[in-house]
């Protein structure tokens, strides 16, 4: 195992490497050809490789050098502007699902995109329910609503495709990601955002995570029975991503949903 250091973005830390550079592409390969015939792979071949050719081509070229350069044998992946911290609401922080924690149990269900702290809360509000003390996903949303930034829990890969993907290739919707994910479902996710030119920062869980197909497949349909954990060092850099404003004041003061996704907002 080789470590590098982390030269992307305004995060600090070490970014591990491992595993040899055609893995990712294998896995890609065996994951599309399983998808193929399934309703997301589908619905990616219609809404988004036929109807967007060029961007399809052009990303499929920037995965093959990223493959090429040693890249995908990453444990995270980055394509971020140096010294730029998240911020602005062409910026969207995706989380998963699987962080709402089980004991006590989220008081918005699971495998679903609400947060019923944010539908209900202004920034800075203590929470009601005991769940959201704790709460990964409570705690990355309000450091992106400080920076002003879309906020979306993610569940299935097709909702994925509609209310992430799609926008940002038909009207550049969101330019840059940050991302918590299986480091299973990596080189899938990345291909999309090579697709819209968007810059990313995809960090990984360390436990409770899909590690293979079957398990990838049972928690896209809400069947995960485990809650997922960042590794301290990931936590640390998926937070430095999102460092607060130098003048300590909030861009936006709450969320309001706009279809599945927290749009800030002042008021």
């Amino acid at each position: 195992m080789q470590t590098i250091s982390n030269k992307h973005g305004c995060g600090t830390g070490e970014i591990r490497v491992k595993g040899s550079r055609r893995a990712s592409s294998l896995q890609l390969l065996a994951f599309c050809g399983r998808s193929m015939f399934r309703s997301y792979g589908m619905a990616f071949l219609w809404q988004a490789a036929l109807r967007h050719p060029v961007k399809f081509y052009r990303g499929l070229r920037r995965y093959a050098r990223f493959i090429r350069a040693g890249e995908g044998a990453r444990e995270v992946y980055t394509h971020w502007p140096a010294g730029v911290c998240a911020g602005g609401v062409e910026t969207l922080v995706g989380v998963g699902f699987c962080l709402k924690p089980l004991a006590p149990a989220c008081p918005s269900g699971r495998s679903n995109h609400a947060c019923q702290y944010f539908e209900r809360a202004r920034w800075g509000e203590a929470p009601e329910h005991p769940a959201c003390l704790g709460c990964r996903i409570r705690e990355y949303g309000l450091l992106a609503l400080a920076r002003g930034c879309h906020f979306y829990i993610m569940t299935s890969a097709s909702d994925i495709l509609r209310d992430l993907f799609l926008p940002a290739l038909r009207t550049r919707q969101f330019r840059r990601g940050l991302f918590t994910l299986c480091r299973y479902s990596f080189d899938p996710f990345v291909l999309p955002l090579m697709m819209a030119g968007m810059e990313y920062a995809l960090v990984p869980f360390e436990s409770g995570d899909c590690r293979d197909y079957r398990t990838w497949l049972q928690a896209d349909i809400g069947v995960k029975p485990d809650q997922t954990v960042l590794a301290a060092r990931h936590h640390q850099l998926f937070a430095s991503y999102l460092a607060p404003p130098a003048d300590g004041v909030p861009r936006a003061r709450a969320f309001r949903k706009r279809g599945e996704v927290f749009a800030p907002v002042e008021s």
